[in-house]
């Protein structure tokens, strides 16, 4: 509304600037980048006329369209093209921009191999705060994929022992920790894998693959005895659960190793028919998907809500096929498309709406169009011509 009454003229820059951010927001992110790369294609004039804060200013807005337009680039897979722009985003950011930037540049470097870019980033990043703490876990298990172990282990380390102060810290932690406690078991420490599992804790969202992993632990050291407790305890738990698969083969495996062969026998039978059952489960879930039913069960009580913008997935249906894809449910890549879909039902619902509506409204104006010449007709011939006369002498004396 103020670009179109032309009272922003001073401030168009930084008001485009906004304007690309909100239809970032929104998911709108082919508008967004075309706003952004205007921007930059433009002598943008700065707005701070003081001397010495002309260039500051100037380069504080071009620096965050470029880190706006790298953030669109990374989101939408264009990791190339993300690192080279946000490397122009330079060092004139606000500061929740700028970690934010140091965090999406770092991930790029990761994900094109050039580690020791991303290391730089990393290492020179004073003080640690959360984006930072991301950044040191995606480094280290970058650095692990590229076998280069000892480097790893302490970026992990680093993030293992963190005094974490929210949930999200304290499953960052927990999950530096399954990582780093895999790792040693792949080395055949289990010693050092030991450590670093029994940090994470027994209710957390890893606790299942971490009882899964000291167990490994104590059988690398021969103590399949010891091994035993933390399978047994995952037998409690969820059977759609990897680890909880993979521990009711551990437990007979172990008791083998002890020599009690009957027990063996009774677990591995269990196991059968286990995934047996969970076979059977899975084939069911895959019927429902491929009908197209677990989209309107994601949807259920909700599409005809329009009020919430920012929608995102709050709760999961109770049904068998949503607990075999929680994690394909949970993934950012599903969580935007799942957005763009309710976005579209949404909008053809108020279509049909509206439709409707449409012939009740032409039947209105039709209506009123009819009464309105009903009245042209009845009016007299001449009405309010000796005062418009009036008026029009009055005018033209005033001019």
């Amino acid at each position: 509304v103020e670009e179109h009454f032309s009272r922003i003229d001073d401030h168009a820059a930084e008001a485009e600037l906004l304007r690309g951010g909100l239809l970032l927001s929104y998911g709108l992110h082919s508008d967004a980048a075309e706003i952004f790369e205007l921007l930059l294609g433009n002598n943008m004039e700065p707005t701070l006329v003081e001397d010495g804060e002309r260039v500051s200013a100037e380069q504080e807005l071009r620096g965050r369209a470029w880190f706006f337009l790298g953030k669109i680039l990374f989101q939408r897979g264009y990791i190339d093209e993300a690192a080279e722009v946000l490397r122009y985003a330079g060092d004139q950011l606000p500061a929740h921009q700028s970690v934010e930037r140091n965090a999406l540049l770092s991930q790029a470097y990761m994900e094109l191999g050039e580690l020791g870019k991303a290391e730089q980033i990393v290492d020179a990043w004073e003080p640690v705060d959360d984006w930072g703490n991301y950044a040191r876990y995606n480094l280290g298990v970058a650095l692990v994929q590229a076998g280069r172990i000892n480097e790893a282990t302490a970026y992990l380390d680093a993030v293992g022992s963190i005094k974490a102060s929210s949930e999200e810290m304290r499953a960052l932690r927990d999950r530096a920790n399954l990582a780093l406690g895999f790792v040693w078991l792949r080395q055949e420490d289990g010693a050092q894998a030991k450590v670093a599992l029994e940090r994470i804790r027994l209710t957390g969202p890893f606790s299942s693959s971490a009882l899964l992993g000291y167990g490994w632990a104590e059988a690398a050291e021969g103590n399949f005895r010891g091994a035993l407790v933390p399978w047994l305890e995952l037998r409690d738990r969820q059977a759609i659960d990897p680890a909880f698969q993979e521990s009711v083969l551990a437990i007979p495996y172990a008791y083998r190793q002890l020599g009690a062969n009957q027990q063996a026998v009774e677990s591995y039978t269990a196991a059968i028919q286990l995934y047996d059952n969970e076979i059977r489960r899975l084939d069911q879930a895959i019927v429902v998907a491929r009908q197209g039913k677990l989209m309107k069960q994601l949807l259920t009580e909700d599409v005809s809500d329009f009020s919430r913008v920012s929608w995102s997935l709050s709760s999961l249906p109770d049904t068998t096929e949503v607990r075999y894809l929680y994690e394909v449910i949970a993934s950012n890549r599903f969580q935007s498309g799942l957005r763009n879909y309710r976005d579209l039902v949404m909008l053809a619902s108020h279509l049909r709406d509206w439709q409707t509506r449409l012939d009740i409204y032409g039947d209105i104006v039709a209506s009123r169009m009819a009464a309105y010449s009903i009245a042209l007709e009845r009016l007299p011939d001449g009405l309010y011509a000796e005062e418009m006369a009036a008026h029009r002498i009055t005018y033209e004396r005033v001019a």
